[in-house]
């Protein structure tokens, strides 16, 4: 994958979608986790085991209830979506660095048509 080689962060696709939930919200338990990525409990867990066992996410026991862990990135988790997401956004940068303002404009309406649709599947509102 392409912004793996570039961050020099391997991770898998799950793996990614956990880090840029904890990224974005904090610390977070595992279902919480589960409701924000739309993954399986289970595949968390795994996907889990494997980023704390690499040094990029850290787990803890929730004060309020011991049966819980909660979960957030580590200093080498936070700076490794980082890399990740700058990885991304040049990517990004150089596939449209051709395009006019009038083709980014096309893409942009066609995109939110795009989510509209998929918002709204066979036209319930």
């Amino acid at each position: 994958m392409l912004r793996s080689r570039r961050s020099g962060a391997k991770f898998s696709r799950p793996g990614i979608a956990i880090i840029a939930t904890l990224a974005r919200y904090g610390e977070l338990r595992v279902g919480d986790i589960a409701r924000q990525t739309d993954l399986e409990t289970p595949l968390i867990s795994r996907e889990l085991n494997r980023l704390v066992a690499d040094g990029f996410a850290l787990r803890r026991a929730d004060i309020a209830d011991g049966r819980v862990a909660l979960i957030s990135l580590s200093e080498q988790g936070v700076a490794a979506f980082r890399a990740y997401r700058e990885a991304t956004d040049d990517i990004i940068a150089e596939t449209f660095t051709d395009w006019s303002s009038q083709e980014l404009h096309e893409l942009a309406t066609t995109l939110e048509h795009v989510v509209r649709d998929f918002s709204h599947p066979g036209g319930a509102t």
